[in-house]
């Protein structure tokens, strides 16, 4: 981010979607608002399932850019089986259902513990349902000041 500090022109590139989810949501956090480009991602669902078939693992971290989520622990590795149904599974609902709500005594909701969002769903603008912000470090850059929330040691 110094060359955008600087007001340079710059070009990124790297061939993991998620170090490009990455850096998406550094310069998303730092510089509200920019604009910028993203060549070789889906761009719809055509080419969200070609991407599935080619490599699971790289489907993975980009759509849990599309729904506005991040990986959390280690990586699952390469799953799937090209051509394998993409949809959820009725046994997928019912784990999802049978997990329960979370409810926020903060922001006076219910959230479902798991959510299950198709890529249809999230090119249609679905995103995971969360309260208000996120809980990070104090230290961190993504700390949005006032909340709350946020004010995790």
């Amino acid at each position: 981010d110094a060359a955008q500090r600087l007001k340079r022109g710059w070009i990124g590139i790297d061939i993991t979607h998620l170090a490009v989810t990455l850096i998406r949501n550094r310069l998303d956090t730092a510089f509200p608002g920019i604009k910028y480009k993203v060549v070789g991602e889906p761009e719809d669902l055509a080419g969200a399932h070609a991407l599935a078939d080619f490599d699971p693992y790289q489907f993975q971290g980009w759509a849990l850019h599309l729904v506005g989520a991040r990986p959390v622990g280690e990586a699952t590795g390469k799953t799937g089986k090209k051509g394998q149904d993409r949809g959820p599974t009725a046994e997928m609902r019912r784990e999802a259902r049978s997990a329960g709500k979370w409810k926020s005594e903060t922001w006076h909701r219910e959230y479902d513990r798991i959510q299950i969002i198709t890529v249809e769903d999230a090119f249609g603008g679905k995103r995971v349902e969360y309260p208000g912000c996120s809980v990070a470090p104090k230290k961190s850059p993504n700390r949005r000041s006032g909340c709350t929330l946020c004010d995790v040691a």
